[in-house]
């Protein structure tokens, strides 16, 4: 599934209107930097005696984050550039060799938290938009669908100007253009770190 220009443009338009409105109703705003370090390990559709999943690769996300309160409760949207990675074993004539899957996302989590004390507890959806992919040889963005749709749940705390938070992230929808495809998916969890600075 292909997203052209004009589609993605009106997604922007309306995630910026989505935080205009909500300050309307807001008794607080906040805005600022965020960075994150992902943590995910490729699987494979289909495992054979010559593809296996490889071991767990760091990623990371920055981009920026809004957070703004309303009865209650915090609605925090994200915009963040992701770089994933996940390692594919293959068996050759010569041993096994690990060849690393590369994928450069838009991620935009829209999540709800709930304050418990010094602790939040946070959840929501995830619409993520692929940009590139590449195994290192080739581009194999056209193997791999251009949307997913993700959930997002976790816990963080806020000290003082820091917004500190742990999260695990997981699809609603398949990564793959052809489920049949013998090749990577990335349908498993990812463990997120995640760190804000509050500018205002």
């Amino acid at each position: 599934m292909e997203v052209k220009r004009p589609f993605r443009r009106k997604f922007v338009t309306i995630f910026i209107l989505l935080f205009l409105v909500n300050t309307g109703f807001t008794q607080e705003m906040e805005l600022g930097p965020r960075i994150t370090v992902t943590s995910s390990k490729a699987s494979l559709i289909d495992d054979s005696q010559n593809f296996s999943g490889g071991s767990a690769k760091l990623g990371y996300q920055f981009g920026v984050f809004l957070r703004v309160k309303f009865f209650g409760l915090h609605f925090q949207p994200e915009l963040l550039y992701s770089n994933t990675k996940g390692g594919v074993i293959i068996e050759v004539p010569e041993g096994l060799i690990e060849v690393e899957h590369s994928y450069k996302k838009i991620d935009l989590p829209l999540i709800l938290t709930y304050s418990m004390g010094p602790v939040r507890l946070q959840a929501g959806p995830s619409l993520s938009i692929l940009t590139k992919a590449d195994n290192g040889f080739v581009d194999t963005k056209a193997v791999y669908n251009s949307v997913t749709v993700k959930y997002q749940a976790g816990v963080g705390v806020d000290i003082k100007k820091f917004l500190i938070d742990v999260k695990f992230e997981g699809n609603l929808s398949s990564f793959l253009n052809d489920p049949n495809d013998v090749f990577i998916d990335q349908r498993q969890g990812h463990i997120i770190f995640a760190l804000g600075y509050k500018l205002f």
